[in-house]
């Protein structure tokens, strides 16, 4: 039952070059500084843990995160937890990949609840950090970045720079997903996010530009495989394949088992503007929605879709109300 104390840049870490940890068993901790746990940056790094009941904690850009490399975190099996602020947990920067791959377990991820999001001085101005109405940012559990330069900055922007890939993929268990915004599949800025969950019971939980979604240029692709699952967001706009400017999203809960789908302090299930394509779909179940908006709604130039392919179903908030 190993320790593991990282230093920025210092563990797991490609630099120009290759870092690589591997341990075979037991149940560790890793405690991670900015740059370290499977992150690459012109280089490669390589986290991989064979067995035990793991705890990875770090602040950003850590777990499997890259930017002008690749960055893996491995976890072959065991109920796990991955914790971060952001820019992490299967995060691609420019020119990067970064990927988080755990084959078995009960797991859990957190990321988010520390940077403040700008949307805050123009959704709720007179908001304070832990209301309800205080947004965060995440870029994270499979979140494809790139940096996007407005011309309004001072000094003026002389080149943008396109993003990268994430990648979450968990095999199986029943896993909790709890994040702020952008996160859970997402890309932003030609960049592409990546959230796939094979088997079990899991609960997604995510903000604003969550559950596949995409803006400016970006591709975000969310799936869950089989399991009884349950989806909730802070809000307050655009959740489950939901696409902005020029952006393409994608959201699909594939199993036959019955879904909750709580997105009453959101919108969404198929949500696109501006020039964008969204399409969710449900491949079957006696599934709940408690959305209020969206359910494949589209606006400029845009086009969305959201589809539910089998059982007896319950909208319960929907405007107007259907049934069956």
């Amino acid at each position: 039952d190993d320790v593991y104390e990282a230093g920025p840049l210092g563990l797991a870490t490609g630099r120009l070059g290759v870092g690589m940890l591997v341990d075979f068993e037991g149940n560790d901790q890793y405690h991670l500084a900015a740059g370290s746990g499977g992150t690459g940056f012109a280089g490669i790094g390589l986290l991989v843990d064979q067995e035990g009941d793991d705890r990875y904690e770090g602040s950003r850009f850590t777990q499997g995160a890259a930017i002008g490399g690749i960055g893996l975190l491995l976890d072959r099996s065991g109920n796990d937890d991955y914790r971060s602020f952001g820019y992490a947990i299967g995060f691609g920067g420019p020119l990067g990949i970064g990927a988080v791959v755990d084959l078995t377990g009960n797991d859990g991820y957190q990321c988010g609840q520390r940077y403040a999001s700008g949307y805050n001085q123009v959704d709720a101005p007179d908001a304070k950090p832990g209301e309800a109405r205080y947004q965060y940012d995440c870029f994270g559990i499979g979140a494809g970045v790139g940096q996007r330069l407005l011309p309004k900055q001072e000094p003026p922007a002389v080149e943008d720079v396109a993003g990268g890939i994430g990648l979450v993929l968990d095999q199986e268990g029943n896993d909790r997903y709890t994040s702020s915004n952008f996160s859970q599949g997402v890309g932003y800025y030609f960049g592409a996010g990546i959230k796939m969950d094979e088997r079990g019971n899991d609960v997604h939980e995510a903000a604003r530009y969550g559950h596949g979604a995409g803006a400016h240029f970006g591709v975000g692709l969310f799936i869950d495989r089989a399991g009884v699952d349950r989806y909730g967001s802070t809000g307050p706009f655009y959740n489950g394949a939901a696409a902005w400017d020029r952006s393409v999203a994608l959201a699909v809960d594939d199993g036959a088992d019955d879904d909750i789908y709580n997105l009453q302090r959101s919108t969404g299930l198929g949500i696109a503007d501006h020039h964008a394509w969204s399409l969710f779909v449900d491949a079957g179940g006696r599934d709940r929605y408690l959305v209020a908006k969206g359910l494949g709604s589209a606006w400029h130039g845009s086009v969305s879709g959201f589809f539910d392919l089998g059982g007896e179903d319950r909208y319960e908030t929907a405007t107007p109300a259907r049934q069956g």
